[in-house]
């Protein structure tokens, strides 16, 4: 079985390389029940790791493009002095529409499918929600 950070440079090899990266991976597990995806545990905190840096870029930040489903917008252009801005699309209050924005959060969407874990119950298995 691989590990989350052999996941992330497997998959998005542009990450692995990110000083931040071992903050993120401990971010996205605080979020993830390792009982609730089990075998898939690995998986699912590499999955979402990668989500958040392409979640990053499409909002500007620095790190390198992957994963992204659609793109930002420009708002306003002038030739004067050049500048441009984007209409970038704001984090939706819902977890799952969040996760749809990208390439890794849909397959997050489907991991959590395929183990019985709503989006909504954010890695808590469902018979600990009765």
């Amino acid at each position: 079985m691989l590990t989350t950070l052999q996941i992330i440079s497997l998959r998005a090899p542009q990450f692995s390389t990110s000083p931040r990266l071992s903050t993120m991976i401990a971010y996205a597990q605080e979020g993830i029940n390792r009982a609730a995806f089990g075998d898939a545990y690995e998986n699912a905190v590499a999955l979402k790791v990668m989500h958040l840096f392409t979640i990053e870029k499409i909002n500007g930040g620095t790190e390198q493009d992957t994963g992204i489903i659609g793109s930002a917008q420009i708002a306003s252009e002038s030739e004067g002095s050049l500048s441009r801005s984007y209409a970038i699309k704001q984090a939706s209050s819902s977890d799952a529409e969040d996760l749809k924005r990208t390439g890794f959060g849909l397959e997050y969407l489907r991991l959590m499918q395929t183990t019985n874990i709503s989006a909504f119950q954010k890695g808590v298995p469902s018979w600990l929600q009765r």
